[in-house]
């Protein structure tokens, strides 16, 4: 016999009673060393061949029950709260449609299963490796692992199933199947860890693609939990019968389900799960598993999505809705494009809401299982929280009042006998109220953090499809960086933006409220000479009260939403003004609105931050002042690598430590699925399978006569391509439909993208392009993000610096040229034919540069967080 000491087999965890039953040990080994049984009490158990045990250790380090790794991960949890295994995710609640199949034959409101279908319908998986219902008795399981690869399949397995599930035989029959390259695992957070740390240590898995959706849990039970039920419900004769844990059929509320049984004959027996001993059983945890009361993870840490009832949350749908956090982007797409589908129902909450939506539960397993982790030998060493005094007396006789009914439970049914549920529920009430007085008890002595606010203004509420990509990007940014901080916004347009973004908290901009009268931006003098006199009056009356905010909290002589806007920039965290070239000589009314807005912030000690910004190109003295209260800011983000730190160096405010050369807000926004851009096209006549060069074009009065030079002659070099590709002119704002239309009538095949202003669809339009012609600026941050190959012509300075920027960024500063006339046919048409010719290869240089920016999405606020927040 191997020493205990020295013992590195899968015995470890059962000698500790710490296994879970999820057999996935069995494949790992590689002699064949271990056998899954059922013990007595029909838990779920490897048993070790010690004569071809080898003691190699590859089944301890796949198991989630390992104690080394248990202890991290309790600690983890207990330092984490409401954080652990929810970082990078996007939660929701949601429901089926009416469109939708079965969604009554679903434990919540059928997401998950939806899910599963629309993958295997986009071939994106082969098969879903679930729990599958049998017909059993006393006898024989009720319940096994399954490998479903047929839609119908998983409609039929729906519904969850409260017992140990061995996914061993499963498992292996996915290694050695090679028709099978992508599965999607559906299991407890514990088997979830199993396969994930099984993922890390077999090379047959590694080959394959493995989707991991978790099902939250509070603990586990053993076979002898459904047969308890099952007899309870139909009585102890051993014909064999279905057992159905959650039967939502004729249910006036999701909370209260049945219990039923469904005899092969067709007759059902349900009872209301109150009526039932289901309640009083898996409250006080009755036949548990033991490892399940050190086990943190309740909604599965290392799970690409998650998955509950939306108990605590929301249950508008009597049939029960579900409430679920995203971690991977491609499923988090996927949930897009199915609301967007009307496949589904979503709303949005944050993280913290979902984490707590149980919150006894969720601070049992995280808070309390400190306690539980100290009476553990094999735990308590590596446990680095110490909590003692009252509450650890409390959740201590919690514990021996929850392990002795665990334990008698087990014995007592293995003997023919049950539990009393009188005692059962008298001891309930210990094991409640003990739990709700240190909950209560923490939440009072706990001091409470105010909610964190974060004010953002940037040059959105216009209609401009750049600006609202910035907008976008930064709002997921913050939701998934930190939650905690709610998001205020400046909008010259809130009806506007709401639409678009959603119901955020939304004051008006200050280039309304400060600067602007009747609702007309800046008095309608933005462009004009009287503009600067005018500014410098409506500034004192400004300063003016931001003394008396400051030092009072009172306004005199200004108007209400400029009197709102004063207070909420004082009792704000933070200023983050996002990108653009708002800093330039070029959008002088901005420049000053802002350099303002910032000079107040600080005033009021609030923190600013910006990000994705050019700066630069200031025509006089007032400007270059203006530029200096940029040193009030903690971060400074900048959207090119040279031009800005040139003007900031010129200013003499450039600082290495704060100034970031980094990228466009944009870069990251997330465009539509390529098979939904798709249909669009074929709505508007574009042909899908033909390849498109997206198009954009920008004019004013100043530029016009040139830039329809400029069109004619483009136009004439590109009609020649015409039967090989689609011309796509897309307009990012308003002002540049007119131009499309010149474009379209120089050249006619041109087809122009109808929009209503959707995000995603133009940005998508650009990402999937075969390359990108374009004047402005964001184009070319979308044409990037899909590594497409751009020209841009550009007719005066203010656009060569933002363009020049962008592109050098990819390695393509050549790609940029200001129009001429009598050079155009020297520049354009060799350049055209070069980036065609060379299509692929700048793609893949465009790629390796993305692929070093996306290490660095969100570093301006995940930098500002970890030294300021």
């Amino acid at each position: 016999m191997k020493d205990p000491k020295t013992n590195k087999s899968i015995s470890t965890i059962i000698s500790n009673q710490l296994c879970i039953g999820c057999g996935i040990c069995q494949p790992s080994c590689p002699t064949n060393a271990i056998e899954i049984r059922l013990n007595r009490f029909k838990e779920i158990q490897p048993v070790v061949n010690a004569e071809q045990c080898t003691n190699c250790g590859i089944c301890l380090n796949t198991c989630p029950m390992e104690p080394d790794y248990l202890a991290q991960k309790v600690n983890r949890a207990i330092s984490q709260k409401e954080k652990f295994g929810l970082n990078n995710a996007t939660s929701w609640v949601g429901f089926q449609t009416t469109k939708s199949k079965g969604y009554t034959q679903s434990a919540s409101g059928g997401i998950l299963s939806t899910l599963l279908v629309k993958l295997l319908e986009l071939n994106e998986i082969d098969g879903v490796l679930h729990a599958k219902q049998l017909e059993g008795n006393n006898n024989s399981p009720y319940f096994q692992a399954h490998l479903s690869k047929t839609i119908a399949e998983i409609h039929e397995n729906r519904s969850s199933f409260y017992a140990p599930i061995d996914f061993s035989s499963a498992l292996s029959s996915i290694l050695s199947d090679d028709t099978l390259q992508s599965v999607a695992i559906v299991g407890t957070p514990c088997v979830i860890s199993a396969i994930k740390r099984f993922y890390r240590l077999n090379t047959a898995l590694k080959q394959k693609k493995i989707l991991l959706f978790a099902l939250v849990c509070g603990h586990n039970v053993n076979g002898q939990f459904a047969d308890h039920l099952s007899n309870a419900i139909a009585g102890k004769n051993q014909s064999k019968r279905k057992l159905k844990f959650r039967d939502k059929e004729g249910i006036s509320v999701a909370s209260n389900f049945n219990n039923s049984v469904l005899f092969a004959s067709g007759e059902k027996i349900a009872i209301d799960r109150f009526k039932s001993p289901f309640t009083v059983y898996w409250r006080t945890g009755a036949y548990a598993l033991n490892g399940c009361n050190f086990c943190p993870d309740f909604w599965g840490e290392e799970a690409d999505a998650t998955f509950k009832d939306a108990w605590g949350i929301s249950l508008i749908k009597k049939e029960g809705e579900t409430a679920f956090a995203i971690k991977n982007p491609e499923l988090i797409r996927l949930t897009k494009q199915l609301e967007q589908e009307g496949t589904i129902y979503l709303r949005q909450i944050t993280n913290d809401k979902f984490a707590t939506s149980q919150e006894r539960t969720f601070y049992d397993k995280t808070d309390f299982i400190e306690t539980r982790a100290r009476h553990h030998q094999a735990l308590k060493k590596n446990i680095d929280h110490k909590h003692r005094g009252l509450d650890f007396l409390i959740l201590t006789i919690v514990y021996y009042i929850k392990q002795h009914i665990q334990i008698q439970s087990k014995r007592k049914f293995a003997k023919n006998r049950i539990y009393s549920p009188r005692v059962l529920k008298f001891l309930e009430f210990f094991i409640e109220y003990g739990e709700k007085f240190v909950l209560l008890k923490r939440r009072y002595n706990k001091k409470v953090k105010p909610t964190k606010e974060v004010i953002y203004t940037s040059g959105f509420g216009y209609r401009n499809i750049g600006d609202e990509a910035q907008l976008e990007t930064n709002l997921q940014l913050w939701r998934k960086i930190a939650p905690e901080y709610k998001v205020t916004l400046l909008s010259p347009n809130p009806d506007y933006t709401r639409r678009i973004h959603g119901n955020f908290d939304i004051l008006t901009a200050s280039r309304n409220s400060f600067l602007g009268i009747s609702g007309f931006d800046y008095l309608g003098l933005g462009d004009s000479r009287l503009f600067y006199p005018y500014y410098w009056l409506r500034k004192q009356i400004i300063w003016a009260n931001a003394f008396m905010i400051k030092y009072l909290n009172r306004t005199i002589f200004i108007g209400p939403e400029s009197s709102i806007l004063l207070k909420r920039l004082k009792k704000a965290d933070l200023l983050h003004i996002g990108g653009g070239g708002l800093f330039t000589g070029k959008t002088k009314s901005r420049l000053y609105d802002l350099s303002l807005l910032i000079r107040l912030a600080h005033y009021l000690h609030t923190n600013i931050i910006l990000s994705g910004h050019n700066i630069g190109l200031w025509r006089n003295t007032q400007q270059k002042n203006a530029l200096k209260k940029l040193k009030y800011a903690k971060i400074i983000g900048l959207r090119d690598n040279s031009g800005s730190i040139e003007a900031l160096k010129k200013l003499r405010i450039y600082d290495q430590n704060k100034v970031i050369p980094l990228f466009d807000d944009a870069l990251f926004c997330e465009g539509m699925p390529k098979a939904e851009l798709e249909k669009h096209f074929s709505a508007q006549g574009i042909n899908p399978n033909k390849k498109h060069i997206a198009i954009n074009c920008y004019t004013t009065a100043t530029i016009q006569k040139k830039v329809e030079e400029a069109i004619d002659k483009i136009s004439a070099q590109l009609k020649p391509l015409s039967d090989e590709f689609e011309f796509i002119a897309i307009s990012t704002h308003p002002v540049d439909e007119k131009i499309n239309d010149y474009f379209r009538s120089k050249l006619p095949d041109t087809k122009i993208l109808q929009h209503n202003d959707n995000t995603a669809l133009v940005v998508s339009c650009f990402q999937h392009a075969h390359i990108c012609i374009t004047v402005r600026h964001h184009p070319i941050i979308f044409s990037m993000s899909g590594c497409v190959p751009t020209i841009s012509f550009t007719f005066d300075d203010y656009y060569e610096l933002k363009n020049f920027g962008a592109l050098k960024l990819f390695g393509q500063g050549k790609q940029v040229f200001q129009y001429k006339k009598d050079t155009f046919k020297e520049t354009f048409g060799p350049l055209l034919k070069r980036t065609l010719e060379n299509r692929e290869s700048i793609s893949r240089e465009i790629q390796l540069h993305l692929n070093e920016f996306s290490k660095n999405k969100g570093y301006i606020i995940k930098k500002y967080i970890e030294d300021y927040g």
